[in-house]
């Protein structure tokens, strides 16, 4: 039986492989991060008619001769270039200008990677693809192992400021916070009865401490006329001993009333009253460098301090934070080692970092805040599952994790899709050699047919 019928067979059939990938990739145009492939042939056996021969004194050299076999699928490789972007608004549509892969769990704890960000938030905060697996988060700004933790936003959260002041890390006015303290002057307006009302003005620093702007408030008022006496005391006091106590003696008034030409807002965040006769305790002036962050479950903690998430966005490097009701907001920030740690924003900007944060919140943790990448050394190795997910095994390598714009890994990008990176006008031109190719092969099988059945009639 003539072996050219075969030979004509493998081209048939390695032709539509090749249309069956075409097929695939067309089909995927529109699939999100697709990534295209590409079928390649190789030539197999060649069947040895002559070995031929060196060339020697007496004779010359003659070539081998041989008849190839036909021809097989080569290689079907993964291309792994970047598609275009697609604009779409939404804060969960992630896209990575550049290396790596998404990393997502599934229900047995099994790691996928994906190219594709089409995520959303479910209703307990976890980012999750259009499957249900979770998107990974890490705390690590490399790692050779991924992490276990995935990411999800507090829906609601409990916060608490300590009510006494730290006295051994507060040294002035600037480290006290809720309301930042700015410098500048104030004024108040005394009144002992001997002339007109009074205004005096009292001037704070950057370096002021509570004792220095009572001091200072104390010589402004005895040096008025009004205190003729110099007998209104000014002094820090109080239970946690974060208050400013004034005393006046009959007769005398303090009006805090403030004027158009004041550049400190002391006052207002100290609560004095205007027009209040008789001795004035401020507020107590809480100190906001800590932060205790509370499971809002907790039937033990304040319920008038739980908050509802309002909105939250994702940085380019993967990091989130979440807004809350309060003005409050709650990311990560990286520490000298690069890692992460968590990070509380008050309504005011006063930034306060985990060493400051007492969470006794059950799943905060810096992981949960921050998306990781993963990278291996030979993307074309993973096996696709289905879904827009890669499985990772061991000829795809090694894989690396890590956060965004760390470790040679891309940059993420919020409110847009990476799309498809199929080439239509390639595929057409692709599809159109297939079908030749098709037609060429199915030519010469017809041929050698019509060979053998003129041998086979020899007979007759």
């Amino acid at each position: 039986m003539s072996q050219g019928l075969f030979t004509a067979a493998s081209g048939i059939a390695v032709s539509q492989a090749r249309m069956d990938v075409i097929c695939d990739n067309i089909a995927n145009l529109n699939t999100v991060a697709f990534k295209s492939s590409q079928i390649n042939f190789e030539t197999v056996f060649s069947k040895t008619l002559s070995a031929g021969s060196a060339p020697t004194d007496d004779m010359g050299g003659i070539n081998p001769m041989e008849v190839g076999l036909g021809v097989a699928v080569g290689e079907i490789g993964r291309n792994f270039s970047n598609g275009s972007i697609q604009t779409t608004g939404r804060t969960t549509d992630l896209n990575i200008q550049g290396e790596g892969f998404f990393t997502m769990k599934n229900y047995d704890g099994q790691v996928f990677l994906s190219r594709a960000g089409n995520f959303s938030l479910d209703s307990n905060g976890f980012l999750v693809n259009p499957s249900g697996l979770k998107v990974v988060g890490t705390a690590n700004a490399t790692s050779t192992t991924s992490s276990d933790t995935t990411v999800q936003i507090p829906t609601m959260l409990n916060f608490e400021v300590p009510d006494a002041v730290d006295t051994d890390t507060i040294t002035n006015v600037g480290q006290l916070t809720g309301s930042t303290v700015t410098t500048g002057t104030f004024t108040m307006t005394i009144d002992g009865g001997v002339t007109a009302p009074e205004d005096v003005s009292v001037t704070i620093s950057a370096g002021d401490s509570l004792d220095d702007i009572a001091t200072a408030m104390q010589t402004a008022l005895q040096g008025s006329a009004e205190d003729a006496d110099g007998d209104v005391t000014v002094a820090v006091g109080g239970p946690n001993n974060n208050q400013l106590i004034i005393t006046t003696p009959d007769g005398e008034t303090i009006t805090f009333g403030g004027s158009s030409s004041d550049t400190s807002n002391f006052l207002s965040i100290m609560g004095f009253a205007a027009g209040t006769v008789g001795d004035y305790d401020s507020a107590e002036l809480k100190d906001h460098s800590e932060i205790v962050i509370n499971d809002y479950n907790d039937v033990t903690v304040d319920a008038n301090n739980n908050y509802a998430m309002t909105t939250f966005s994702i940085s380019s490097d993967g990091a989130l934070e979440a807004t809350y009701a309060n003005g409050a907001k709650i990311s990560v920030a990286s520490t000298v080692a690069g890692n992460r740690e968590l990070k509380f924003v008050s309504a005011s900007g006063r930034e306060i970092l985990s060493s400051d944060i007492t969470n006794n919140h059950e799943t905060l943790t810096p992981a949960q805040l921050q998306i990781q990448l993963a990278s291996v050394i030979n993307p074309k190795g993973l096996n696709a599952v289905g879904g827009n997910l890669f499985a990772i095994n061991s000829i795809a390598g090694q894989a690396n994790y890590a956060m965004g714009r760390t470790g040679g890994l891309g940059v993420i990008n919020s409110g847009s899709l990476e799309a498809s990176n199929v080439d239509l006008p390639r595929e057409f031109a692709d599809m159109i050699l297939a079908q030749r190719g098709i037609e060429a092969n199915s030519r010469t099988f017809s041929v050698q047919d019509q060979i053998m059945r003129s041998i086979v009639n020899l007979g007759r």
